[in-house]
Parts: C-alpha cells; structure tokens; sequence
C-alpha cells in the first residue's frame, strides 16, 4: 500500500496525476504535479502552495471474470 510522501522530502515525476493532501482544507485531491513545485486540479485550482503530501494513485479495480 502506498504511504503519503511530504513535499519536503521529495517531489514527484512531472507531469502526472496523484493524489495530494490540502493541510488548509484538511482534504484529498486528485492533481497534476507540472514540475517546479506546481499542482493544479482537473479544474485548473491551483493547489501550489497548499499541498504538504502526495502519493501514487491506486491500480484501479480488475474487472471479475464471468
């Protein structure tokens, strides 16, 4: 299982989506890290400065066989 990673000790690949932690709003979203420290929602929200943690996103469901 993935576990959060601070800002502070390391940032992502650029120019993929995971999922962050906004300290301000105590809440997770889903961005897109743009290098330089840069984090936008789907929205184009502008999370820079708010995001303390961030990890992977999950593999999504396998589909059950029939």
């Amino acid at each position: 299982m993935a576990e959060w990673i601070s800002v502070k000790d390391r940032l992502p690949e650029d120019d993929a989506d995971y999922l962050v932690w906004v300290a301000d709003a105590c809440t997770v979203e889903r961005a897109m890290y743009y290098g330089d420290g840069e984090w936008l929602t789907e929205d184009l929200e502008n999370l820079t400065r708010l995001v303390t943690h961030w990890m992977p996103l999950p593999e999504p469901p396998k589909e059950e066989e029939k």
